[in-house]
């Protein structure tokens, strides 16, 4: 089984949640990443921390498909 997370869709994964609400197994974490942008104005690096949702039980997944139903940006697929 594989499920994935397509990053470019899942556009608000600080806010919306919903996989992580209705996953009662548990497989889906949200983990941080850092972004790094420029100031261009004082030419300086700023680390911006934001979120991704990421697979980490995979094997915990009972292929309900409620992530799959439930995801408002279609991010989430399983194939079996």
């Amino acid at each position: 089984m594989k499920i994935k997370i397509k990053t470019k869709n899942c556009k608000d994964p600080d806010s919306c949640l919903k996989c992580l609400e209705v996953c009662i197994p548990g497989v889906f974490l949200r983990v941080s990443k850092k972004k790094f942008k420029t100031d261009f104005e004082s030419q300086i690096k700023i680390n911006e921390m934001s979120h991704k949702i990421s697979v980490r039980f995979i094997d915990s997944c009972t292929l309900c498909m409620n992530c799959v139903i439930i995801c408002p940006e279609n991010a989430i697929t399983i194939k079996k």
